[in-house]
């Protein structure tokens, strides 16, 4: 590549190339002031790795403007195809910088620096050169959502028997019974994903209606915290669980349990809030934390 081409001013940013061999470096000036020293190294694909050493006296704007000019050439001018960088999680500044140039995070590398005395955790941050602008709407709601929290959603749903016994189904992965459901994927509509999870675990379609709570999940055994929508999955006779076909990669069987009974055999976090939603369903949606009235 001729990297010769990025020492020119592109608007308010002046590029100015140090080395010319691979890896590149380029001192970027935002309005002739020194914001970053950059290096470039394209690699097979296209892909550009960038580093870069942020003047301590460049405020964020500053340099993520800098930064901006830098990745539009290298899309426009060098037919680069990726753009990405590996900075310090807990170097806010650098993370500011690479969030408002526009770049997206991608992952969480755990260890993946090394500071000079021992690894640290880093973040990726990537951009590619179909992406939206930046500057553009789209293109800020992007990064947007790559670094605001994503919790699990997860859809249970409530199926009982005219005695207002509850459908519990013993699955091949935990010893705790659960109720029939599971994790919404991305994109689909939290009843969508009920319907789907009580047809794929015990073949059954069913219509599923109102919300009878909204849970908040804490932390537990490596899970971050998730909330959990728990559905009318409808009453059905006792014999239903006669004519179920449960998935058996997920489910070793499915049977009807009391209030009384559940205890013995579900978590504490449903051994607290099934009580809350049975033999009587509640006629308004229960707001719940870790299965309690919140």
């Amino acid at each position: 590549m001729d990297w010769s081409q990025l020492a020119q001013t592109s608007g308010d940013v002046s590029m100015r190339l140090v080395r010319d061999s691979a890896p590149a470096t380029v001192e970027l000036l935002d309005h002739g002031t020194l914001a970053l020293r950059v290096e470039v190294d394209v690699q097979p694909g296209n892909i550009a790795h960038l580093q870069w050493i942020a003047e301590p006296d460049a405020s964020v704007n500053s340099a993520a403007h800098a930064m901006r000019a830098l990745v539009r050439r290298l899309f426009a001018e060098f037919a680069v195809s990726r753009v990405q960088m590996v900075v310090p999680a807990d170097d806010r500044r650098q993370v500011q910088i690479a969030m408002r140039s526009g770049l997206r995070r991608e992952a969480i590398l755990r260890g993946g620096l090394f500071d000079g005395a021992s690894p640290v955790d880093a973040e990726l941050f990537a951009s590619l050169s179909g992406d939206p602008a930046p500057e553009s709407a789209g293109g800020y709601t992007y990064m947007l959502d790559s670094i605001m929290a994503q919790k699990r959603l997860i859809s249970h749903v409530v199926m009982t028997d005219p005695q207002g016994r509850v459908l519990l189904c013993q699955t091949t992965f935990k010893k705790d019974w659960e109720l029939p459901g599971g994790i919404v994927e991305d994109g689909e509509r939290p009843r969508v994903a009920a319907e789907r999870e009580v047809e794929e675990e015990i073949g059954l379609q069913i219509e599923i209606g109102r919300l009878l709570a909204v849970d908040w999940l804490p932390p537990y055994l490596g899970w971050s915290d998730a909330i959990e929508l728990l559905y009318d999955g409808g009453e059905y006779d006792a014999e239903l669980t006669s004519r179920l076909e449960v998935d058996p990669r997920e489910i070793v069987r499915a049977e009807w349990f009391t209030v009384d009974e559940i205890a013995d055999v579900v978590s504490p976090l449903n051994a607290r809030r099934l009580p809350l939603l049975l033999p009587q369903k509640p006629e308004h949606t229960l707001h719940l934390e870790s299965g309690e009235l919140a």
